[in-house]
């Protein structure tokens, strides 16, 4: 099971949860993101809201922020970054003269805080501590409050802004005292008096308070990286006391007089935290890494990104206009990442992210909840891996949900219903109707191995016996055929045993043979093989046509233009990728890319077995991919080409561009059903028994004649249920005579329940037999 500290680490990759650059930038990380968003709608006062909680005074700084945001903004690669301080301005405008909801005053906590100095530092620490229920009394040497804000032209910082922001002050429990100049034995009687100092002056300034230099006092280094405020302590030779209370921001703190606007908010902000903390008698420095400018591994992708040039105000001193600032916001990408989840549909459907998923998982497989609430999503995946290709980080949503399976196979949590159909479907595979292993006639030990893989055999049946003769023929040391499964159903089911069992079968027959070389047209096989029999050489069968000359009878399809559809199996399989393009380009066809092609590529809604988990999901996928290019689509997946065709997207099989019928539209046909799959594979094993090998294999006569009324083929198909399940509930009827008669209807019903599913069938009897009008199943158990 996965445990702790491996979800932390899976965590850690999916970097969702990140800020954006611009808000990590900003020393006092103002969610620049949500804010913009506020504007892009036109709701001003949301987005002053936004920036209100992380700004004290937002008239004042709107005005005067540095705006180191805007150099951190992720356009700037591509043409110039958002210009978030006019956009500020422009909100604390429009808003100046709106009615804000009003502060309710905090209870005491009956401490005390004296502020010496009033910029903006210790404005901000001033209100913020007010707002906790502190005592604060502010020392001012000038006539007012405000420090050098009010040395700001008009122009630039207006005073009615000013004293807006400087009004919010009154409802707090603040004593001001101007043109207080502090001196050594008013300072002696400030910090004995009051539990908490902090100071917002000059290097000067302090030394006039202190009545001594400012080299005689020492700076705690570690306390100045982990929270950003100092404790200022006097030297011994000075004076023996430890001013433990007393602590420094701004120009003090910055050493200089020309700190930006915004550094000073951040400090009073830090050291409000740290003189709360100190006055409640708790740490000064856990958990302080996130204050401050920081680092942040938030991706955000450009690749699509057009350059578009930033709006600059037609009146600059007045700032934006309402649909000036709506264009300049329009310009923000709202930067998340999210890479995964915008080109995944599966992801989209469950509305969140790999980091909340890995999480979902994990308390879904550690809390015992019977039929857990989350095995719908992680049974749903179609493994495919894409979000793995695009993470910048390499999360893997397959490789947690397929451990998820896994452990909820081995710890019987899997509901026995949920692969049911698929682990079936490949038991028929590996069963005598279909499995077969032969040498070429004239053999007595081959070379190579033709694997063509279940689906194609299901599917297309024909090509089968078109290929292996001509493999044959061009591969002088022999050439076997083994129909079989690969056992991918059951390895994306979670049932490792009996993936192993499948793998340790084909290995067994692969020793046996000398180890030859395996040639399989079906990319699930070859992921397969690599993935359990490293040590196996595979080649696909469209790298082996590629090199050769095809059989005269190679279709002459009229060229046209084609989109190449991916297997989702071999995204990183370079060279028989291209080997497909070489085959449909050789043939007269121009290929169109698909913008998630390659290693890119997209699921066709089979993979991992979604189809049957969650076929709405697994149908939005089909027609997300479907809807990609206009173009016809070529794969070489037979599901692929099964599952487009059923949306009714022209979709081709490479092997329908080389050898099927040059005048096939197979826009007109219907994908086979998954009984007729079995039939293709049951017959496909008689002809190459018969053509290829002179043996006779009698069919198998049906255990019991019906007949299906119109329409309930489509139904059985839609609902998973194969005529061979029709067939055991009337043999099952046949041989017990248990029926039920459902007079609405006058219908006879029956069921029968050969494993997980129970299956019923509603019909007639007639003279030659049985009509079938309707058929479904369910995962209930019958107890009579």
């Amino acid at each position: 099971m996965m445990n702790q500290q491996e979800l932390r680490a899976r965590e850690s990759l999916c970097t969702q949860e990140h800020p954006p650059k611009c808000a990590a930038r900003c020393p006092v990380h103002v969610d620049v993101r949500t804010m913009i968003s506020s504007i892009q709608k036109g709701d001003i006062a949301a987005a002053m809201k936004v920036y209100q909680k992380a700004i004290a005074f937002p008239n004042i700084v709107s005005h005067l922020c540095d705006a180191p945001c805007q150099s951190a903004c992720v356009r700037t690669d591509i043409d110039e970054g958002i210009h978030i301080q006019q956009l500020e301005k422009y909100m604390a405008q429009a808003m100046v003269d709106k009615a804000r909801g009003k502060s309710l005053k905090p209870p005491s906590k009956g401490k005390s805080v004296a502020v010496i100095g009033s910029g903006l530092s210790g404005l901000t620490a001033t209100k913020l501590l007010g707002s906790k229920g502190y005592r604060i009394t502010i020392f001012e040497r000038e006539e007012a409050i405000g420090g050098r804000l009010r040395a700001y032209d008009e122009l630039i910082l207006p005073k009615t802004m000013l004293l807006k922001d400087l009004e919010s002050l009154a409802i707090y429990d603040i004593t001001i005292k101007t043109q207080t100049t502090v001196n050594p034995s008013m300072w002696s009687e400030i910090i004995s008096t009051f539990d908490a100092v902090y100071l917002d002056i000059s290097k000067d300034a302090f030394e006039a308070c202190v009545g001594a230099p400012f080299e005689a006092f020492t700076i705690d280094a570690a306390t100045l990286s982990l929270n950003a405020t100092i404790s200022v302590s006097a030297v011994e030779t000075v004076s023996a006391e430890l001013y433990d209370n007393v602590f420094a921001g701004g120009s003090l703190y910055r050493n200089g007089d020309k700190t930006a606007i915004v550094d000073c908010v951040s400090d009073g902000k830090m050291v409000t935290n740290t003189i709360d903390r100190y006055l409640q008698n708790v740490s000064l420095t856990a958990n302080r890494t996130g204050e401050g400018p920081i680092e942040t591994q938030l991706y955000t992708d450009l690749e699509d990104l057009i350059p578009e040039a930033a709006i600059t105000p037609a009146n600059f001193e007045n700032g934006y206009t309402a649909n000036e600032a709506q264009a300049e916001a329009a310009r923000c990408l709202l930067c998340e990442c999210l890479a995964c989840v915008k080109n995944c549909v599966y992801m989209q459907h469950y509305k969140s992210y790999p980091k909340r998923y890995f999480r979902e998982i994990y308390n879904n497989l550690s809390i015992v909840m019977g039929i857990h609430h989350a095995n719908k999503m992680i049974n749903t995946c179609s493994l495919c891996g894409l979000c793995e290709t695009i993470c910048p980080n390499d999360a893997s949503m397959r490789d947690v949900v397929l451990e998820a399976r896994q452990q909820m196979v081995s710890n019987d949590k899997m509901p026995p219903s949920a692969h049911d159909f698929a682990l079936r479907d490949m038991a028929f595979s590996t069963g005598d109707q279909f499995a077969l292993f032969k040498r070429q006639q004239g053999f007595e030990r081959v070379s190579h191995v033709f694997f063509p893989g279940c689906q194609l055999s299901g599917s297309s049946p024909e090509h089968i016996l078109t290929v292996y003769p001509w493999l044959c023929d061009h591969i002088e040391t022999g050439v076997g055929l083994m129909l079989d499964c690969c056992g991918a159903p059951a390895l994306w089911a979670g049932r490792e045993s009996l993936f192993s069992e499948q793998m340790d079968a084909i290995r067994s027959r692969w020793d046996e043979e000398g180890r030859p070389v395996f040639i399989t047209a079906c990319p699930s096989c070859m992921a397969m093989f690599k993935e359990a029999i490293p040590e196996m050489t595979v080649v696909m069968l469209y790298e082996v046509l590629a090199a050769g000359e095809l059989p005269s009878k190679a279709s002459k399809k009229v060229p046209q233009t084609f989109a190449i559809h991916d297997s989702c199996s071999t995204r990183h399989e370079t060279a028989l990728q291209n080997a497909v393009r070489k085959l449909a380009s050789d043939q007269g066809h121009t290929i169109s890319e698909l913008k998630f092609s390659r290693d890119k590529t997209k699921c066709c809604g089979f993979g991992g077995l979604m189809m049957f988990a969650d076929k709405t999901i697994a149908n939005a996928v089909i027609a997300d991919r479907a809807a990609e290019s206009p173009e016809a689509y070529i794969t070489y997946c037979a599901m692929c080409r099964d599952n487009f065709l059923g949306q009714s997207k022209p979709t081709y099989h490479i092997l329908d561009i080389l050898f099927g019928d040059a005048a096939d539209d197979l826009t007109r046909l219907k994908p086979p059903d998954f009984s007729m799959r079995h039939e293709n594979r049951a017959k496909l094993k008689r002809k190459v028994l018969s053509e290829f090998w002179g043996e006779c294999v009698d069919e198998p006569l049906p255990k019991v004649a019906f007949t299906l009324a119109e329409g309930v083929r489509d139904l059985m198909a839609e609902r998973n249920i194969l005529l061979e399940d029709i067939e055991m509930v009337l043999a099952h009827v046949k041989m017990t005579g248990n029926k039920i008669w459902h007079a609405q209807s006058g219908l006879f019903m029956a069921y029968y329940q050969p494993s997980a599913v129970t299956y019923w069938v509603a019909f007639e009897e007639t003279a030659s037999g049985y009509h079938i009008k309707n058929a479904y199943s369910h995962r209930l158990t019958i107890e009579i």
